[in-house]
């Protein structure tokens, strides 16, 4: 006679762990903190003994709280919440990351670079790299130097060009 399998119950399915190093949240102890919007979670994940807390503003951007103790975790999840609110009013980014992030300083200064290898080279006069180099260092870079490179856009681009203006710098110039 053939073998019954059980049906599946609650009681006969295994429980699904996730892996021992894993950072997804346990679902049980994912939690809003009272008093913050409900994209602010506090939980904890299996590769670490303390409360972890992430809020959604684009991507998702975590923290650990550094502590097994929830009303600190919750105190914790309360200024992070506060510094990224006043950060993203002020347009501070506090996204920490792996991925490489490209400020428009890295990007002026790789200008700078490959016009003074194109003057030694003799492809440039040096009193152009010169000139390239002052106006990057002293007005570009003055003004951009708090962008990322995928922040720059038409508006950031208009108002360099009044920041221009006001320094008084000839309209052919800016042109």
């Amino acid at each position: 006679m053939p073998k019954k399998i059980a049906p599946n119950t609650p009681q006969s399915l295994p429980e699904i762990k996730p892996k021992s190093r894993s950072n997804t949240p346990i679902p049980s102890t994912l939690q809003t903190v009272k008093g913050l919007p409900d994209t602010v979670k506090l939980y904890k994940v299996p590769a670490s003994e303390f409360y972890w807390v992430r809020l959604y503003d684009a991507n998702w951007i975590k923290r650990s709280t550094r502590t097994t103790n929830k009303n600190d975790a919750i105190a914790f999840a309360k200024n992070f919440y506060a510094e990224w609110y006043s950060n993203k009013v002020n347009g501070v980014s506090i996204v920490k990351s792996n991925k490489s992030v490209t400020t428009f300083i890295k990007c002026a200064e790789a200008v700078i670079e490959e016009n003074r290898q194109q003057g030694l080279r003799n492809e440039l006069s040096a009193s152009y790299v010169a000139t390239q180099q002052q106006v990057i260092r002293n007005y570009i870079t003055e003004f951009f130097k708090d962008y990322d490179i995928k922040d720059v856009d038409y508006a950031a681009l208009n108002t360099f060009k009044t920041f221009l203006y006001d320094k008084d710098i000839k309209p052919a110039t800016i042109a």
